[in-house]
Order: C-alpha cells, then sequence, then structure tokens
C-alpha cells in the first residue's frame, strides 16, 4: 500500500479503502517521523521513491560520525573517539536498533544516535557560549524534535544536569537565551505538535 501511495501520488500516505473503511494509512506513523516526511517532501519531485530509501541510508552512512563527533566535543582524544563509533556501530549490530530500524523503527534509533551529538553540542555550548553554536543548536535541537516525538525524553535529564551545572556562570542574557531555545524548539514544530495534543 505504502509504495502505491508513494508512486502514484508521491506522498507517504493516503486512503486505504480495506483498512478501517478507509482509515488514512502510511509508510510512517503520524505522530513522528516528520524530518523523515519533510525529506521526502523536499527530495521527491527530484527522486521519486528513493528519496524514501535515501534516508535511510543517511542515518546508516552518519551514525557512527555522530558518535565521533559528539567524542571530540566531550574533549576527548582521537583515538579514543575512534573508539565510540566501533562501539557504536557493534551496539547498532549486536542489539536492539538494528532489529528496531528492520520493524520501521528508523526515526526512533535515528534520534537516538543524534542526541547523543546533539548533548555534546550542549556541552560545547556550555563550555564557550557563542552565537554561532547558539543558532546552530537552536536548529539542531529543533529537527530533533521532528526527528521523534521522544527526544525531550532522551535529552532533559543530561541537558538540565548540564545546565544546573553552569548555571552560575551564565549571564541573564544566555539564561534568556536557553529560554528561548526552548520557544524556537516548539515554533518551529507547533505544526504538528498542535494537532497531536487536540
Amino acid at each position: 500500500t505504502s509504495s502505491y501511495f508513494l508512486s502514484s501520488s508521491g506522498r507517504c500516505w493516503g486512503y486505504d479503502p480495506y483498512f478501517l473503511a478507509g482509515y488514512p494509512s502510511g509508510a510512517l506513523a503520524n505522530a513522528d517521523n516528520k524530518a523523515w516526511e519533510l525529506f521526502f517532501f523536499v527530495l521527491s519531485p527530484l527522486l521519486g521513491p528513493f528519496a524514501f530509501k535515501l534516508y535511510l541510508i543517511l542515518f546508516l552512512l552518519l551514525y557512527p560520525l555522530f558518535l565521533y563527533a559528539a567524542a571530540r566535543n566531550f574533549n576527548l582524544a582521537r583515538g579514543p573517539s575512534l573508539i565510540a563509533p566501533v562501539l557504536g556501530i557493534l551496539f547498532f549490530h549486536l542489539s536492539l536498533p538494528v532489529e528496531f530500524v528492520s520493524w520501521g523503527m528508523l526515526s526512533y534509533v535515528f534520534m537516538v544516535y543524534f542526541s547523543i551529538y546533539l548533548l555534546s553540542l550542549f556541552y560545547k555550548l556550555f563550555e564557550s557560549f557563542t552565537v554561532t553554536r547558539y543558532l546552530i543548536l537552536c536548529l539542531l535541537t529543533a529537527l530533533s524534535l521532528l526527528m521523534h516525538i521522544l527526544t525531550p525524553v532522551h535529552l532533559f535529564i543530561p541537558i538540565a544536569v548540564l545546565y544546573a551545572g553552569n548555571a552560575a556562570r551564565l549571564s541573564l542574557k544566555q539564561h534568556a537565551a536557553m529560554a528561548g531555545m526552548i520557544l524556537f524548539v516548539l515554533a518551529v514544530n507547533s505544526y504538528w505538535l498542535l494537532p497531536v495534543l487536540q
């Protein structure tokens, strides 16, 4: 059904008359996967149905790099930083993540690896609060919530610990900027969060 929707209308969803008498059916769950949907929406005019698969391919190429970059952001030397992606690849293939991807739960696994990188960017931001780091982090945090609805569950406690440990060093403007980041992330994701909450 999903491949029919992709090839005939270029959309990830459609009405399936054999599923609950015409209930919307699709390749992706509607409560998350928004980054995948937007990725497909933007690239499908150029790549057709291959744009859907390209998201998976990008994940498989990027997740080891996320772990390496995160290790470097946490100020590890090159040697230990190279161990991080090796362990990440082993964990992916020897534990549940590979099963999650085969069951279609790619967005969750993508977000888990991406959130480690995102946490390292928060660490760097609190180490040296610059406008460039802040703006990049705003965009990537908004993207992470587009990737999966459980992003706040993974990031709230570690970011809260980092924030609490650095709160005394931050200026009033920087505290306000951190609150503004939350508002920005919610505003970017409001187009799908508001209908989910209703």
